[in-house]
């Protein structure tokens, strides 16, 4: 079995629903699928003009929203394209994943301040919650109340001296995912933990 014939054969397996794009030299593959892109090289005139290169093929293919790209055969400078695309989406999942880190941590520690510092345990919940909103919120990341979990180390829970356990666990969605990747998971687990001390020169909370 060649290598085009082994292409032929992988691509069948592709889902009907996905809009697959091809880049070749010469046509060669026979993609069975009904939105297919086929690109080809065009060689250049007698005046040395109008040459397409298999490199700008694959730029233009990533301008197109494809779900898979198929190239034919990674010989020269395209090469370089095909490997940025992975590098640069690894660097923005860092990048937000590094984010959303800094977020919770930070909304936890002001939704710790928030809670230990209320008058009353009947808002003291809600206080902090709203206070970890507005913080997420500043990064674009919405935060839902099964995230953020307070506990107490006393009875009553405000009680002067007493620590506050502040938890979240927030699942940050990967940007761009692509179609390739379904059965990956979608979510990276951030979590941050703060332990706030109550003062305890206050009066016990009501």
């Amino acid at each position: 079995m060649g290598k085009t014939t082994l292409l032929n054969c992988l691509t069948a397996a592709v889902p009907t629903s996905e809009r697959v794009v091809t880049a070749e030299e010469v046509f060669e593959l026979k993609v069975p699928l009904p939105d297919v892109v086929a690109m080809q090289c065009r060689q250049p005139s007698l005046e040395g003009t109008g040459e397409i290169k298999l490199r700008r093929l694959v730029k233009e293919a990533l301008r197109m929203r494809p779900s898979r790209i198929v190239v034919g055969e990674v010989r020269q400078e395209e090469s370089l394209d095909l490997l940025m695309v992975p590098l640069v989406y690894v660097l923005l999942t860092v990048f937000r994943v590094q984010g959303a880190a800094y977020a919770v941590s930070s909304a936890a520690r002001e939704a710790g301040r928030v809670y230990a510092t209320s008058d009353s345990l009947d808002d003291a919940g809600d206080r902090a919650f709203a206070a970890a909103s507005i913080v997420m919120r500043d990064s674009n990341l919405p935060l839902s109340a099964r995230d953020l979990r307070i506990s107490c180390s006393s009875d009553p829970c405000l009680a002067p001296g007493s620590r506050v356990d502040v938890v979240i666990d927030y699942d940050v969605s990967l940007p761009l995912l692509p179609r390739i990747f379904d059965r990956a998971p979608a979510t990276v687990r951030v979590s941050s933990r703060h332990l706030e001390v109550v003062d305890r020169f206050r009066d016990g909370a009501r």
